[in-house]
Formats: structure tokens, C-alpha cells, sequence
């Protein structure tokens, strides 16, 4: 589940990796804070085939219905507050969502020594300290029965709580219980109860007061943070909370003494508490600010998740001296690890709980560095970090409250050798969002003024230049060929005549993948694009035929941009297998009609090293290049911190007789966004080029 600025994105999926997007647009009114994930809905909605992906517009908020089980649930309804003194009523619901009848149901409330009856209804009873009805039958398909008493808190009690009550039956013998509950003594709630014992809050919509001192207040957030200075001693329940204000923040300052009354909400899946206008904040003190918790998250991604769900809102530190393990990104985001873990690097399929995510306390997207405070790139190390801990787009992360300190350390690239007289080179990349200045253009990233393409390609050809002018270039995410010519024209590559293949595909942005070919040393004899079966990938692989100079061996290039993981890994491997396999049936067709030929299929894969799309190449008899590095080596992509391979060559064993070397050009993906004047061709896309060296057959 993903909220965005306009809609609600939700990932629905089977057990065999079919899957559906529901859109969820902001306007219908909608909420999505009830919808909890691993759980089973019944969607009504508009479908549509987008891209190659079913997607599902719910209309209405009963369009999103949740499938229960059959069984007996139970849950206690008690008021969040109670004046000392005055009684109240407390109600168990009680479901019966099998298909039959039931019979002989006991329901066992016990009572919270805090508290004391006044009245039992629904012909119940009092048994030691416990609350007893029993129902003779119910009857199923979600028949449900309300069962009640009065109460009243005692003197001097601060809170009751209602959690161990149990219901049971000839259908159901094993005891089911509910979610637990507490009744306040006054008007507030306090913020470890708002914050609950699991990711969402019990009190999700309700309307609640809580009060708090501010730590942090950050507008471009519109919002602050308050902690509670006197908590619960339970180390799962966070003292902390965001107050989402809106636009227009209240009059408050770090150290006031707040009490808010407001909405509990789980926007982005943080728990909130959002305010409809400043009158509902008011100052009732001042106070000292609580010392932060310094940060040392688990190893473990699950205890990690838990760690940090038990400090969200709070305040939070990084003392000593951390290392960046990923750089700032374009939402002003970076990742480091503590030197503890005495790690250069952290990588993926490994657990990395430890890695500790920072924000720049904003929400804008920047397309250069140029406003950015904060910048950092891998191997940079930060200390006397002191911030509120957040939760965002699946992170938790660090929104700072004060400046702290950054060593940054100069970038080291060392370009590629020139090639050797009776060799050639293969390079792919991932170029990202490689746009002309003319419409029509995407919604992002924005149409580029001419000065700006112009830069972006000499950038381009500078990355080219550094790659030692590769004789055979596969592109991904390139607009069109004459932003290919344009780059083969630039004044760095034109002495090496290079020639440019792409065939347009269906991509909704309108990204390609393409090639350029020195012509000096080679030269393209067929271009053949193979659209998939079953509209599985409007970026469909784009072969070239290639011969080089000095060479009658005949090379065939398969250049791909496989389907992305951002509706999840295991969600859409399923497609990139299919996109794998096509390729597979494409190459044994090539190799069968030419089996002496050399052959290659490159590309950004989106797929991890080792997964089961690189299995299903690799079973064809394909050899994946990566493997002639050593695994300290195997990184093209940096994603919140972990290190990866995304971007791929893998050749037929023909061809893989005669590699040399495999280099990757690490001048992207360990480094911050450019200026945007910035003429060098550090962090041009945020994928590294991967180059294979061959001696010419």
C-alpha cells in the first residue's frame, strides 16, 4: 500500500504472482487506513489493461469490501476517556461469519482491577472478576450480537485496560479474543496508546486529544512532532507522534507543552494525528526537550521493523561518526550504517536492518543538486546527527532538527583503458529518462530547455569517453534515434563514427532501448525488433546483427528493459520471467538458424543477480558476466543503501571463450545528483554502465 499526492496505489496479488493495481484517486473520497495488508478484499471497480498491467478504479468506499474467514470474532468497544467516577457502558460485539448456526457460546470478559461494575446486561453475570454471558444459538453469515455493562473508574486509576476477553463455542472450542483497549481517566490519550503495540493504530479515525512537547517542526511537512515525557515502561509503544497540520501550522515553538485534539490517521502507514484547523493545538506549558534515543537498529530486517516502529515520532540520534552507504537521491534521502558493523558496503539479499535512512525534512523532488542542503555520496561519513523519526514510501527515516557534521570525501573514478589493438568492448546502460526538448514529454521528469539536452548529451559522451569509446553501446530508457545521433554527433565520439539503431516500442513514456556501433570497428546489418506474446512488456527486445571489422563471425545483440520492481520483487518477477524466457526463445531461434554465432542479451533487467529471470537465461546456456567478478564487485544500482546488480551482459559460451575483463564504471550510483551546470559525467543516470572486453574472434 503507497499513498501518493493524488491517489492510493495498492498492490493486490495471488499466490502464483498475478498481479493488479488498484488506483484509488483522492477525489472519489476514499481512505485506505482500514485496508490492512495480508488480509483477503472483494474489489468492485473500473479495470483497464495500462502498460501491460491490469490496474482496478474502486468508485466508492463499499468498492473495497474485506473478506473474513469463517469463525467467531469477538471485540470490546469501551469509551476511549471516562471521568473518575461517572459510569459508563462497555460493549462486546460478537460475529459469527461461518455459514451455520452455533451453539453454546460463553464469552468471558475479565475486568481490570481499575475497575468496577455498576450493572450487567443481556442476562450476564459476575463470576470472581470476570464478566460471563452465555448464548444458547447464533446464527451465521455475519449475524452479530451486542452484549454490555456499566462500569465506572475508580479513584486514583489512570487508565483500564480491555484485552484478554475470549469467546467460545460447540463450533469453535478454541478461545477467540480481540484486539485489546483502554479507557482514560480525563480527556487525553496518551501518545505510547495512540501509538499502539503494532505498525497501525487501534484509535485509526477516531477523534482523540493527546498532549505532548514539541521537538520538531518542519512546515514544507506541514506538520510537527510532539513526545510525551512521562510513557508506558512497554518497549514495543512509541512516546512520540507527527501532527499534521496542513498548510497552516499553529503558533508553536520546540519545547512548548501542546495538547491537540484531532483525527488518528495512517497517512504514508505513519501513525498521525491530524489537526482541521490551529485552534485545535493549544500551548498549556513549557518544558525541557527529551534526550534522544541513540539509534542502534538490528542486524535482522524483522527486528529491525520492529525497533524502529517502537521509536516512531520519537526523538532519535546518530552520535558517532556513520558511514553513507547511499547517497542523496532526488527526494533529498540517503542511508548510512554505524562503524560498529565495520561494513565499506551494504548489499542486497543480505539483511540490512542496520542501515539508518535520513530525509532533508521536506517533501520536493529535485532534479539537480542545486538547492540541496544536505549532499552526500557513498563513503562520506556524518556525526552528531539529532532528529524525529518518520516513516515514508517503506522507510523509516531521520527528518533532522538540528545542523550536524558531513566529511565528504572526493570522488575517485578511474576511467577504462584504452582497447587494445585486436579487441572490442560491449557496454549497457541504463541512461535514465534520456529526453529531447520537444513534446510530447512525460510528466516527469520536466520538458528540458535546448541548453539542458544539449548538456545532457555531451554528459552522455563524456560517460562514453570514460567507458573507452565501447564498440557496441546498448541503451535503456532513450526517447527516440535522433537523441542517438545526437549523441554519436558529439564532437568526443565523432572521429568514431558511431551508428544508431532504435525502433520505437508502446512504453507509455515513451522510454526505448537503442544502440550506437563504431562504425570504425564494426558495422549493424539487420535491426529486428520481437514484440512479446501476451503484452508482456512494451519495451520488446530490439536485436541487432552485428559484424566486426577484421571478423566474419556474425554477433547478435538482444538489448531489453525489463519491467520494474516498484509493484514489489516478488509481485512482478513473474513478468520479468516471461520477459526472460522470450528472450530465451528469441536467442535459441537466432543460435538455431546460425549456430556458430556470438550472442548477447544486455540490458537493464530490473532483476537481481542469481534470481529466477537470470536462472531461466542462464539455463539456455547463456553465461551471466557478473559471475567473473568477485561479489564485492557485483553492484550497478544503489537502492536505499544496498548495493545491487540490475544492469546485465550475459553471452553464449561461443563468445564467453573469448572475454577478457568485465569492468563496471562506477560513476553513478554511489554518487548525489549533479548540478545542474555541472559539465562532468559524475552521476549522469543513476545506473552504472557495465562493460564486457572480448578479443576479436
Amino acid at each position: 500500500m503507497e499513498e501518493l499526492s493524488y491517489s492510493f496505489d495498492i498492490d493486490l496479488f495471488d499466490e502464483s504472482g498475478n498481479l493488479v493495481t488498484l488506483y484509488i484517486d483522492k477525489e472519489t473520497g476514499i481512505t485506505i487506513e482500514e485496508i490492512e495488508s495480508e488480509q483477503h478484499y472483494q474489489i468492485t471497480g473500473i479495470m483497464e489493461l495500462l502498460d501491460g498491467s491490469l490496474r482496478i478504479y474502486p468508485r466508492l468506499q463499499s468498492d473495497l469490501v474485506r473478506v473474513y474467514p469463517p469463525g467467531l470474532y469477538i471485540q470490546a468497544q469501551p469509551p476511549t476517556t471516562a471521568i473518575s467516577g461517572d459510569p459508563f457502558n462497555v460493549i462486546y460485539t460478537v460475529i459469527n461469519r461461518a455459514d451455520k448456526n452455533d451453539t453454546n457460546l460463553l464469552v468471558q470478559a475479565p475486568l481490570d482491577p481499575g475497575l468496577e461494575v455498576v450493572e450487567i446486561l443481556n442476562n450476564g453475570r459476575l463470576e470472581g472478576n470476570t464478566v460471563m454471558w452465555e448464548i444458547a444459538e447464533m446464527n451465521g453469515e455475519g449475524e452479530q450480537i451486542n452484549l454490555e455493562f456499566q462500569a465506572r473508574l475508580q479513584n486514583s486509576t489512570e487508565y483500564v485496560s480491555f484485552g484478554t476477553y475470549q469467546v467460545t463455542s460447540d463450533n469453535y472450542p478454541e478461545a477467540a479474543g480481540g484486539i485489546e483497549t483502554y479507557t482514560f481517566s480525563g480527556e487525553s490519550v496518551p501518545i505510547w496508546a495512540v501509538q499502539g503495540k503494532e505498525a497501525r493504530s487501534p484509535y485509526v479515525l477516531s477523534k482523540i486529544t493527546t498532549e505532548g512537547v514539541v521537538t520538531g517542526i518542519f512546515p514544507e511537512l506541514e506538520g510537527f512532532w510532539i513526545q510525551e515525557l512521562n510513557t508506558d515502561n512497554d518497549p514495543t509503544t512509541s512516546p512520540g507522534l507527527f501532527i499534521s497540520t496542513g498548510a497552516i501550522l499553529p503558533d508553536v515553538a520546540a519545547g512548548d507543552l501542546v495538547s491537540v485534539t484531532g483525527r488518528v490517521r495512517e497517512a504514508f502507514q505513519e501513525t498521525q494525528l491530524e489537526i482541521s484547523t490551529p485552534a485545535n493545538v493549544s500551548v498549556i506549558g513549557s518544558s525541557f526537550i527529551p534526550i534522544p534515543t541513540a539509534l542502534d537498529p538490528p542486524v535482522n530486517d524483522t527486528e529491525s521493523q520492529d525497533y524502529y516502529e517502537a521509536l516512531e515520532g520519537s526523538l532519535v540520534s546518530v552520535t558517532s561518526s556513520a558511514l553513507v552507504v547511499g547517497p542523496t537521491t532526488r527526494y533529498g534521502e540517503y542511508s548510512l550504517v554505524l562503524p560498529k558493523h565495520n561494513l565499506a558496503r551494504v548489499w542486497q539479499g543480505q539483511d540490512h536492518g542496520m542501515l539508518i535512512h535520513v530525509d532533508d525534512g521536506s517533501n520536493e523532488i529535485h532534479e539537480n543538486r542545486d538547492n540541496q542542503e544536505i549532499v552526500t555520496a557513498v563513503g562520506d561519513t556524518v556525526s552528531g546527527l539529532v532528529g524525529v523519526l518518520s516513516y515514508s514510501f517503506g522507510n523509516y527515516k531521520i527528518e533532522p532538527t538540528a545542523a550536524y557534521a558531513i566529511q565528504n570525501q572526493l570522488p575517485e573514478i578511474k576511467p577504462l583503458e584504452t582497447l587494445e589493438s585486436g579487441s572490442f568492448s560491449i557496454m549497457t546502460w541504463n541512461v535514465e529518462n534520456l529526453f529531447d526538448f520537444t513534446v510530447p514529454h512525460p510528466s516527469s521528469p520536466p520538458l528540458p530547455k535546448v541548453s539542458e539536452y544539449k548538456l545532457s548529451i555531451s554528459r552522455v559522451a563524456q560517460t562514453i569517453q570514460a567507458a573507452a569509446f565501447p564498440t557496441v553501446i546498448g541503451f535503456q530508457e532513450v526517447e527516440n534515434l535522433e537523441i542517438l545521433e545526437d549523441i554519436a554527433a558529439d564532437p568526443l565520439l565523432a572521429e568514431y563514427d558511431y551508428q544508431a539503431a532504435l525502433i520505437e516500442g508502446t512504453d507509455s513514456r515513451g522510454i526505448d532501448v537503442g544502440y550506437l556501433v563504431r562504425g570504425d570497428q564494426a558495422a549493424i546489418r539487420a535491426t529486428v525488433q520481437y514484440p512479446a506474446p501476451g503484452n508482456i512488456t512494451s519495451r520488446p527486445p530490439l536485436m541487432i546483427k552485428v559484424e566486426l571489422e577484421g571478423s566474419d563471425a556474425s554477433l547478435y545483440f538482444l538489448n531489453n528493459h525489463f519491467t520494474s520492481m516498484s509493484g514489489g520483487e516478488k509481485a512482478t518477477e513473474p513478468r520479468r520471467n516471461a520477459q526472460a524466457a522470450w528472450n530465451a526463445e528469441i536467442a535459441q531461434e537466432l543460435l538455431l538458424e546460425d549456430p556458430g554465432a556470438f550472442l548477447v542479451v544486455m540490458g537493464d533487467l530490473n532483476s537481481y543477480y542469481g534470481s529466477l529471470p537470470l536462472q531461466t537465461l542462464e539455463e539456455t546456456g547463456l553465461i551471466n558476466l557478473f559471475d567473473w567478478l568477485e561479489p564485492e564487485e557485483r553492484y550497478s544500482y544503489v537502492y536505499q543503501g544496498a548495493s545491487q546488480v540490475l544492469d546485465h551482459i550475459l553471452v553464449n559460451e561461443n563468445l564467453e571463450a573469448y572475454l577478457v575483463e568485465l569492468s563496471v564504471l562506477h560513476c553513478n550510483a554511489d554518487y548525489p545528483l549533479p548540478l545542474s551546470d555541472g559539465e562532468g559525467f559524475i552521476h549522469k543516470s543513476d545506473h552504472d554502465p557495465v562493460i564486457g572486453i572480448f578479443v576479436i574472434p
